[in-house]
This record gives C-alpha cells, structure tokens and sequence, in this order.
C-alpha cells in the first residue's frame, strides 16, 4: 500500500494519560505529532524520516516530568533505524526560547543520540511553543542541517499544556505543516 500526500498527524493525548512502553509508563499531558509530509511512502518498506522532537522544558512542566519526557524520547530513539539513509533525530528544548540541543545531521549513531539526550538540562519559563515550532521551520528543518528530500519531515511536540502565546502558536504551527 502506498501513501500519498501525508499532510500532517496529529495525536493528542490528554493529562493522566498513561501508556505502557518497553515496560516503562509515560504518564505527561501532551504529545503532539504535528507534521508529517511524503509524498510516496510504502507501507511495506521502512521509510527514510528526518524526526526533530520539540521538548517543553517551561516551569509548569517540572523537573520529574521533563526527564519522563527524556525518557519516552530515548524510548522512542531505541526503536528507530538511525543512519544517514534511515531515520535522523534533532532535538530543541523551549520555554521562554527554542534552545537547539541538537541537528537532524549531528549524530548518525543511536547510542551518541541516547547520551546526548539525557545530558538535556531542564530551563525553565514561560511556553513560547510558537518560537520552538519557528525555529523547527527555520533551522531544524533546512538542508544545511540534515533535512532530506526524499525523507519524511516529522516534528514531535511534547508538552504539558497551553502555550503562552495560544494565536501564534497556531500560525507557527500551520507555517511548519505547510513548508
């Protein structure tokens, strides 16, 4: 079976949402898958993919759920064929600023993804979630740092709630899908 034209996912899930993966839970407010774009990928084959995760790292998250977030990114890395042919991982974090922790094209070993993602610092401030999807579409998302043509372009956004700027967000949203 073949996919044509994917615009976008998206999957909410709501607070105290929990789920069993690789024996762990995750139990957090809110994953969002929010864009996704190929033009033909077969169902049958693994498809190339170019995963930029877009981490809450704001004061309302906290400390223990921002290293779940962590977590449920390392399980989610760990399940992944990682390669300059299969799929690439970046990583911003964001609050009051999107913070890069790393490019599409910086690692292209699992395990040197894993070590940086747990060295990820928690920052704190206000969720400006439209300046980490900004700067998804900006930088993250740009050939000079990894992105690839014949890859699917997906952006994951952990968070824990509203952002700080509701209006904005939903416009740096649509501009990120529509790239």
């Amino acid at each position: 079976m073949v996919l044509t034209y994917i615009y976008h996912v998206v999957l909410a899930v709501g607070a105290g949402f929990r789920a069993k993966s690789a024996k762990r839970a995750f139990d957090f407010g809110c994953v969002i898958f929010l864009s996704l774009y190929h033009k033909k990928a077969n169902l049958c084959e693994p498809t190339p993919a170019d995963v930029v995760f877009i981490n809450d790292a704001s004061y309302s998250v906290g400390l223990a759920n921002f290293q779940k977030t962590l977590r449920f990114i390392e399980s989610v890395v760990k399940g992944l064929v990682i390669g300059p042919h299969e799929t690439q991982i970046g990583l911003l974090t964001f609050e009051y600023n999107a913070k890069l922790e790393f490019h599409l094209n910086t690692f292209s070993d699992r395990q040197k993804i894993l070590e940086r993602v747990a060295r990820t610092e928690y920052t704190q401030g206000y969720t400006y979630t439209n300046l980490a999807l900004d700067f998804a579409r900006e930088v993250s998302f740009t050939r000079e740092n990894g992105m690839r043509s014949f890859a699917a372009q997906v952006a994951i956004v952990i968070t824990d709630g509203q952002s700080t700027e509701p209006h904005e967000t939903v416009v740096a949203a649509q501009k990120l899908r529509d790239q």
